[in-house]
């Protein structure tokens, strides 16, 4: 059989409901002991919540860009997904992140925010360690680029980016200074948060 003719064989197997119901397991596998499951799928990953119930539920499949912030939050789909192109010798390094084997996680490469929030790429070049960087939402991981760049940034500035209320920003610093990521430096009114050396 040809590579061509394998790819075609591919592409007539994996339809939208199989994607629709491999989304649905993991997310369902996940969330298992959530009652807020939906709420926190968009916590993690910065989609909009009246998004998810649908691919939840297994009724819709995700769309590609999506699909590809799910799949970076979400190492069980991307293994998922290995299996379905038939890919599974790629598979073990995603279980190896999914399962912290690796010491640290290197959040070099650039993170895409979704057309709904703006086209942007944040470049990360710090460590995180996996048990942390699997706790950070889109919107976390977008302030500390721009701490990174040396902006002089705030709550008011992740909910005028994100569109989100500036309570909803408040809490994602708090968590990355209780993370012992971020820093506040001075006086409320006139200091600065920085990312601390970890």
């Amino acid at each position: 059989m040809s590579f061509g003719k394998k790819n075609q064989e591919l592409l007539d197997d994996i339809t939208d409901q199989l994607i629709a119901k491999v989304v649905s397991r993991v997310l369902r596998s996940e969330h298992k002991n959530d009652t807020s499951a939906v709420k926190r799928i968009s916590a993690n990953t910065g989609i909009n919540i009246f998004t998810i119930p649908k691919w939840y539920q297994g009724l819709h499949a995700p769309k590609s860009n999506h699909l590809m912030i799910l799949a970076s939050v979400y190492p069980s789909i991307l293994t998922e997904l290995l299996r379905l192109i038939s890919r599974t010798d790629l598979c073990s390094i995603s279980d190896q992140v999914h399962h912290g084997e690796t010491e640290n996680f290197d959040v070099l490469n650039s993170l895409y925010q979704p057309s709904g929030y703006r086209d942007k790429f944040v470049h990360l070049n710090i460590l995180i360690p996996v048990n942390l960087a699997r706790q950070l939402n889109i919107r976390q991981l977008w302030f500390l680029g721009e701490l990174q760049i040396n902006k002089k940034i705030k709550a008011k500035d992740i909910a005028d980016f994100w569109i989100v209320s500036e309570r909803t920003g408040k809490r994602d610093i708090h968590q990355l200074c209780d993370f012992g990521i971020v820093k506040y430096n001075g006086a409320n009114k006139t200091g600065l948060y920085t990312i601390r050396s970890l």
